[in-house]
Protein backbone atom coordinates (compact mmCIF):
# COMPACT_ATOMS: atom_id res chain seq x y z
CA UNK A 1 0.00 0.00 0.00
CA UNK A 2 2.67 2.39 1.04
CA UNK A 3 3.92 1.76 -2.84
CA UNK A 4 0.74 2.93 -4.25
CA UNK A 5 0.41 5.64 -2.53
CA UNK A 6 4.05 6.93 -3.17
CA UNK A 7 3.19 6.22 -6.77
CA UNK A 8 0.20 8.33 -6.91
CA UNK A 9 1.71 11.39 -5.33
CA UNK A 10 4.69 10.92 -7.78
CA UNK A 11 1.88 10.67 -10.63
CA UNK A 12 -0.09 13.60 -8.76
CA UNK A 13 3.43 15.74 -8.60
CA UNK A 14 3.83 14.99 -12.40
CA UNK A 15 0.72 16.10 -13.45
CA UNK A 16 0.83 19.34 -11.30
CA UNK A 17 4.75 20.11 -12.99
CA UNK A 18 2.63 19.82 -16.44
CA UNK A 19 0.17 21.70 -15.63
CA UNK A 20 2.03 24.58 -14.28
CA UNK A 21 4.05 24.73 -17.60
CA UNK A 22 1.39 24.52 -19.97
CA UNK A 23 0.17 27.89 -17.99
CA UNK A 24 3.45 29.36 -17.86
CA UNK A 25 3.34 28.01 -22.23
CA UNK A 26 -0.24 29.92 -22.37
CA UNK A 27 0.83 33.14 -21.04
CA UNK A 28 4.45 33.30 -23.06
CA UNK A 29 1.72 32.74 -25.88
CA UNK A 30 -0.62 35.61 -25.03
CA UNK A 31 2.33 38.28 -24.71
CA UNK A 32 3.58 36.59 -28.27
CA UNK A 33 0.34 37.04 -30.49
CA UNK A 34 -0.49 40.74 -28.56
CA UNK A 35 3.47 41.92 -29.38
CA UNK A 36 3.69 40.23 -32.76
CA UNK A 37 -0.11 42.06 -33.53
CA UNK A 38 1.03 45.24 -32.74
CA UNK A 39 3.85 44.86 -34.31
CA UNK A 40 2.44 44.00 -37.80
CA UNK A 41 -0.46 46.16 -37.59
CA UNK A 42 1.67 49.31 -36.24
CA UNK A 43 4.26 48.76 -38.89
CA UNK A 44 2.96 47.08 -42.39
CA UNK A 45 -1.02 47.44 -42.14
CA UNK A 46 -2.84 49.53 -44.26
CA UNK A 47 -6.47 50.34 -43.31
CA UNK A 48 -7.42 51.81 -46.04
CA UNK A 49 -7.45 48.67 -47.63
CA UNK A 50 -10.88 46.63 -46.81
CA UNK A 51 -9.26 43.11 -46.65
CA UNK A 52 -7.17 44.36 -43.31
CA UNK A 53 -10.06 45.14 -41.29
CA UNK A 54 -11.20 41.28 -40.59
CA UNK A 55 -7.73 40.39 -39.94
CA UNK A 56 -7.74 42.80 -37.03
CA UNK A 57 -10.54 41.62 -35.78
CA UNK A 58 -10.05 38.32 -35.56
CA UNK A 59 -6.59 38.83 -34.08
CA UNK A 60 -8.18 41.75 -31.25
CA UNK A 61 -11.02 38.92 -30.18
CA UNK A 62 -7.86 35.99 -30.07
CA UNK A 63 -5.62 38.34 -27.76
CA UNK A 64 -8.62 39.11 -25.46
CA UNK A 65 -9.16 35.81 -25.33
CA UNK A 66 -5.92 34.24 -24.89
CA UNK A 67 -5.21 37.19 -21.83
CA UNK A 68 -8.45 36.34 -19.96
CA UNK A 69 -7.22 32.62 -20.43
CA UNK A 70 -3.99 33.62 -19.07
CA UNK A 71 -5.19 35.33 -16.06
CA UNK A 72 -8.16 32.43 -15.57
CA UNK A 73 -4.86 30.01 -15.09
CA UNK A 74 -2.90 32.47 -12.80
CA UNK A 75 -5.84 33.35 -10.42
CA UNK A 76 -7.53 31.48 -7.29
CA UNK A 77 -10.45 31.69 -5.34
CA UNK A 78 -13.40 34.13 -5.99
CA UNK A 79 -11.10 35.70 -9.00
CA UNK A 80 -11.51 32.36 -10.92
CA UNK A 81 -14.60 32.18 -10.37
CA UNK A 82 -14.81 35.86 -12.32
CA UNK A 83 -12.74 35.45 -14.92
CA UNK A 84 -14.20 31.87 -15.58
CA UNK A 85 -17.64 33.97 -16.79
CA UNK A 86 -15.71 36.55 -18.93
CA UNK A 87 -13.89 33.36 -20.08
CA UNK A 88 -17.34 31.88 -21.47
CA UNK A 89 -18.16 34.59 -23.04
CA UNK A 90 -14.99 35.64 -24.68
CA UNK A 91 -14.78 32.16 -26.33
CA UNK A 92 -18.53 32.55 -27.28
CA UNK A 93 -17.78 35.49 -29.11
CA UNK A 94 -14.73 34.12 -30.48
CA UNK A 95 -16.02 31.27 -31.82
CA UNK A 96 -18.69 33.62 -33.30
CA UNK A 97 -16.38 35.67 -34.95
CA UNK A 98 -14.50 32.59 -36.67
CA UNK A 99 -17.88 31.08 -38.00
CA UNK A 100 -19.51 34.36 -39.18
CA UNK A 101 -15.91 34.54 -41.47
CA UNK A 102 -16.07 30.77 -42.61
CA UNK A 103 -20.05 30.81 -43.35
CA UNK A 104 -20.15 34.14 -44.94
CA UNK A 105 -22.33 35.90 -42.38
CA UNK A 106 -22.93 39.10 -41.08
CA UNK A 107 -21.16 39.58 -37.89
CA UNK A 108 -23.66 41.80 -36.32
CA UNK A 109 -26.89 39.47 -37.39
CA UNK A 110 -29.34 40.07 -34.90
CA UNK A 111 -30.62 36.01 -34.62
CA UNK A 112 -27.39 34.90 -34.47
CA UNK A 113 -26.46 37.30 -31.94
CA UNK A 114 -29.73 37.17 -29.83
CA UNK A 115 -28.81 33.44 -30.05
CA UNK A 116 -25.58 33.73 -28.67
CA UNK A 117 -26.17 36.03 -26.29
CA UNK A 118 -28.69 33.17 -24.47
CA UNK A 119 -26.08 31.02 -25.19
CA UNK A 120 -23.42 33.13 -22.71
CA UNK A 121 -26.91 33.62 -20.33
CA UNK A 122 -27.57 30.11 -19.83
CA UNK A 123 -23.71 29.28 -19.17
CA UNK A 124 -23.37 32.07 -16.72
CA UNK A 125 -26.69 30.84 -15.15
CA UNK A 126 -25.16 26.96 -15.06
CA UNK A 127 -22.06 28.01 -13.40
CA UNK A 128 -23.95 30.05 -10.77
CA UNK A 129 -26.34 27.38 -9.93
CA UNK A 130 -23.15 25.17 -9.55
CA UNK A 131 -21.66 27.64 -7.25
CA UNK A 132 -24.69 28.10 -5.80
CA UNK A 133 -25.17 24.42 -5.25
CA UNK A 134 -21.72 24.10 -3.47
CA UNK A 135 -22.14 26.90 -1.40
CA UNK A 136 -25.63 25.28 0.06
CA UNK A 137 -23.68 22.16 0.51
CA UNK A 138 -20.92 24.27 2.35
CA UNK A 139 -23.72 24.85 5.00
Amino acid sequence: MPKLIGRLNQAVAAITHHLHQANHKLVNASVIVLLSGLLLFFAFADFNNPEWWPIYWMWDKGKDLLFFASIYVLTTGILKKVFLYILAFLTIRFLWEVAAKIFGQDINNIIAVDLLFYLCLTIIVLISFKDLYQWVKQK
